[in-house]
């Protein structure tokens, strides 16, 4: 979505009645903006990637070690209570 306006703004910005000086910085700015937010797509894919073997490793240790899981929750819980 945001990289079809950014193509349509470019289009525009090329077919305006602006001088060229003008319209090179302009339509080079789009497509940085363009570069720039593939880039952060990418790391949030990767980030989710991430997130998502993290998850699978802590419920793996939940079933390995039971009762360290239930220690560390009940510690959580009352630190919790106590306001820590």
């Amino acid at each position: 979505m945001i990289d079809h306006k950014l193509n349509e703004l470019i289009k525009k910005i090329a077919s305006s009645n602006l001088s060229e000086t003008d319209k090179k910085p302009l339509i080079a700015s789009c497509q940085d903006i363009k570069s720039t937010i593939h880039t952060m797509n990418q790391n949030q894919l990767e980030n989710i990637k991430q997130t998502h073997q993290k998850l699978s490793e802590l419920e793996k240790f939940e079933i390995n070690h039971p009762h360290i899981t239930s220690c560390i929750d009940i510690l959580a819980r009352t630190l919790s209570r106590l306001g820590v």
